[in-house]
């Protein structure tokens, strides 16, 4: 290696030793130096002029050197333009320290990196407001830029103020446009400086706690008309809350972004404000900024005939996100004792906090879920059992399985989990060739029954091709298992305990689109649901729908639809366990009715609907009145920017529903 270099290698090498010896030779003969002069100066501590002139003479000495080493350096540069220099890096860290550009682009990267503190990152991608939505349309936010007076500023941002605040003239409560400050004092000064832009017929409030109570705000809410709100984060949010301060209307949202007060503080930064700030967004300005097209879309809905085929067009131009296209209504499960709020997520967290408290010998494992998961349905509880109890795998799903497996047989409690049922295939062999069959091969010697897999499933809005399938059919053709797919908070603790501790391998399929958007108090007590039983959740005499997971609410927003605009009675069904099934229900609904709608997310060939559709049809044709409908996923791999016309949304549902009735 060394021949490659060539010649000049080795005379460079011997020249840069030579340059280090005499480096070494300087710095002890510096060294040699001072010494000698630290010591004649404390021989001469007594005469003060003496010890003067020496200290003197040292600093010279040692100053000189320095001074020719700078000029080395220097050679051909210009003090100036080195002093330019050194000022223009100062300028650029006050700028990174102290101020933030305000602009959308830098909004976001703030909620980005605020919010990204307790929810992950697909969390994050799931309340991030497409393009669209945020920078051009009415919902997005804007900055007030101190370089604009507030009144000129506003009106080029809105200029048809005057005819946007006709549209809510007999609406209380429903403010057109908030200006979010951090404080009391300012937005009273903001609400001033908006005056010109306000008008003569616009009416506005003060919306933050200084001099008003929260119980006087809301009595003038529930009466009267307002235009513009302005005020702070947390009396804003408390009145959305309780139902007085109405966002449906809103199309526009302004930050007070660049202002201080007199300690230097901004909206962002500000203890307190700060938090509330970022509660606010999260939970009603971020959704109200992704979701306002489901009003616009049922509008033009509304407008159409009935019978006329959907303006997919249109459909295109005003459905951003659909995944989130129904309504979830909270439900009182009938079990005695305390409740508690609870998203979806956090009832699992609560089932396995119990299953692990109930049964020593339970384990929890899989991809993360020591730190809590992605989607933070295991926190805190590494750290409540320890981390031989729950702990994290390698990134392998088929080792994730096959270990469960081991430790199902061995007689401990498996409850393993895969990050994205999307992910699941490559333990098929695991679940369809060992786990369901592990009793039947071995005539009862051995079972790992005691294994449960738990796998987030389902469209979440952005998912596309690899986190927004449903694979349950694939598993409902394999005995020795059983598919469990929850609805709510109240029945995933339930049907997850159930699960846990049934004498069968599980897979519980859980609708990551529903970990936050459902929420209902849940008992906190130690409950199960049965397996195998459908449950008819709305009663009806017309029409039998029949959905799971998150279809379940589609088909419960199509069955309103129906019933409002037609009159039409829907018994609408939760299936919950779709391996093994229970047929009588659905069979004795089907026999009233006479009809029957089934809809899933998954693609229509294949799907668990045709499973159910043949049963009906052999059992129930001589009541049927009407051809079954099936309203599916399409043949497609998932799709991304079309998943607005893949997802069997409560307008293909209410289309059936029609059809059936009509026939």
């Amino acid at each position: 290696m060394a021949d490659d270099l060539g010649d000049d290698w080795w005379e460079n090498a011997e020249i840069v030793s030579e340059d280090e010896k005499n480096n070494q030779e300087s710095v002890k003969a510096t060294k040699l130096k001072k010494m000698k002069r630290k010591v004649s100066i404390d021989k001469n501590d007594g005469d003060p002029k003496i010890k003067k002139r020496k200290r003197k003479l040292i600093n010279e000495q040692n100053c000189a050197p320095e001074k020719e080493a700078k000029k080395k350096k220097s050679n051909n540069i210009v003090p100036l333009a080195k002093k330019k220099q050194k000022k223009k890096k100062l300028s650029i860290q006050v700028v990174q320290e102290n101020t933030l550009v305000p602009n959308v682009e830098s909004l976001w990267a703030y909620f980005e990196k605020e919010l990204g503190k307790t929810l992950s990152c697909i969390e994050l991608e799931d309340i991030k407001p497409n393009h669209d939505s945020w920078v051009i349309g009415e919902d997005s936010p804007k900055v007030i830029d101190e370089n604009f007076q507030l009144s000129s500023y506003l009106k080029t941002i809105v200029p048809n103020w005057e005819k946007i605040c006709k549209k809510v003239q007999d609406k209380p409560g429903s403010p057109v446009m908030l200006i979010i400050t951090s404080g009391g004092q300012r937005a009273a000064d903001l609400l001033r400086k908006a005056s010109d832009f306000r008008g003569k017929n616009c009416k506005s409030m003060k919306l933050f706690a200084k001099h008003f109570k929260i119980n006087e705000q809301a009595d003038f809410l529930n009466k009267n008309v307002i235009h513009l709100g302005v005020g702070t984060p947390n009396r804003v949010a408390k009145l959305i809350e309780l139902g007085n301060l109405s966002i449906k209307y809103l199309s526009y949202i302004v930050i007070d972004w660049t202002w201080k007060d007199d300690k230097n503080r901004s909206i962002w930064n500000m203890h307190g404000v700060k938090d509330d700030f970022l509660e606010l967004f999260q939970k009603y300005i971020l959704p109200k900024c992704k979701n306002k097209y489901l009003n616009v879309f049922e509008k033009v809905l509304e407008k159409m005939n009935k019978f006329k085929k959907i303006n997919y067009k249109m459909l295109l131009n005003l459905q951003k996100r659909n995944s989130s296209a129904f309504s979830f209504v909270p439900e009182k499960i009938p079990i005695a004792g305390e409740t508690k709020k609870m998203n979806l997520f956090q009832a699992v967290t609560n089932a396995l906090d119990l299953a692990l408290e109930t049964d020593k010998t339970a384990l929890i494992f899989g991809e993360d879920v020591k730190f809590g998961g992605v989607f933070r349905c295991t926190m805190g509880l590494a750290d409540k059992y320890g981390t031989s109890r729950v702990f994290n795998t390698p990134l392998c799903e088929q080792g994730i399985v096959g270990f469960g497996i081991g430790v199902a047989v061995a007689g401990s409690t498996a409850i393993a989990e895969i990050q994205f049922a999307d992910y699941i295939y490559p333990a098929f062999d695991q679940i369809v060739n060992e786990a369901a069959k592990f009793r039947y091969r071995s005539g009862n010697l051995f079972n790992c029954g005691s294994l449960t897999i738990r796998a987030p499933c389902g469209a979440v809005g952005h998912g596309a091709l690899y986190h927004s399938q449903m694979p349950e059919a694939h598993f409902s053709h394999t005995p020795g298992l059983k598919v469990v797919i929850p609805r709510s908070p109240s029945q995933t603790k339930g049907l997850l305990l159930a699960s846990i501790r049934d004498p069968n391998p599980v897979i519980f399929l859980e609708p990551k689109i529903l970990y936050r958007q459902a929420v209902e108090e849940v008992p906190l007590k130690d409950y199960e649901l049965p397996l195998s039983k459908a449950e008819v959740v709305v009663e009806g005499s017309d029409v039998t729908l029949v959905g799971w997971g998150t279809q379940f609410h589609v088909l419960r927003d199509a069955a309103q639809m129906a019933k409002e605009k037609h009159g039409i009675s829907c018994e609408v069904i939760d299936l919950r366990t779709i391996l093994p099934w229970d047929e009588e229900t659905i069979i004795k609904s089907v026999s009233k009715t006479g009809r029957l709608v089934i809809a899933h997310e998954a693609p229509i060939t294949g799907g668990f609907g045709g499973e159910i559709a043949a049963t009906i049809q052999e059992n129930c044709f001589l009541s049927l009145e009407a051809p079954i409908q099936r309203v599916c996923g399409h043949d497609t791999p998932f799709a991304h920017v079309f998943e607005p016309f893949y997802l069997p949304d409560k307008f293909r549902c209410f289309e059936a529903v029609m059809k059936v009735t009509s026939f």
